[in-house]
């Protein structure tokens, strides 16, 4: 665009230039005057519609590059404000995520100091029931021990009587 305008410009020049000779050419030609000013109107005209087309050319290509840099500022507003709102969206989705998570979380955690809470109860309860039952079994066990020692004594004093009875009887052990 720069080199049609530069180009432009050096044919505008060029025709001046030309102008201006034949304007001097007038001077030293006085009977080819009236061709040459004729020519000069002629060419005047032509430079004139030449320099109107290109300004016109010019100022449509200038509207042309507004409208277009106009319709790209639109589209990058656009996608601007598409991905503004897009990782807008997307930070949203993700605090609520973590807060979920963070929620889950401490759900998961209190479940689990509830859970614990719950074993250390059971374990104290089955701890206290089995001191229980074993306290019992002991007593049990001091009791039946006791029991066969008594029996022995008897079973022991009825052997001794049953022989002193027998030795008194004079029978002879079986």
């Amino acid at each position: 665009m720069a080199d049609d305008v530069a180009t432009l410009r050096q044919r505008v020049e060029e025709l001046e230039a030309e102008l201006a000779g034949e304007r001097e050419a007038r001077q030293t030609a006085e009977q080819q005057a009236e061709e040459l000013r004729r020519r000069a109107v002629i060419l005047q005209s032509e430079v004139e519609q030449e320099e109107e087309a290109i300004a016109n050319r010019l100022m449509k290509k200038l509207s042309q590059l507004q409208q277009e840099k106009q319709q790209i500022a639109q589209q990058i507003d656009s996608e601007e404000e598409f991905l503004t709102n897009t990782l807008q969206r997307q930070l949203e989705e993700l605090r609520k995520e973590k807060q979920s998570a963070e929620d889950k979380l401490a759900e998961m955690r209190k479940e689990k100091q509830d859970i614990l809470q719950q074993v250390e109860l059971e374990e104290e309860y089955l701890t206290n029931t089995l001191q229980k039952r074993l306290e019992a079994v002991m007593s049990e066990k001091a009791a039946l021990e006791e029991q066969v020692q008594e029996l022995r004594r008897a079973s022991e004093d009825s052997t001794s009587s049953g022989r002193n009875e027998r030795r008194a009887f004079g029978t002879a052990p079986a």
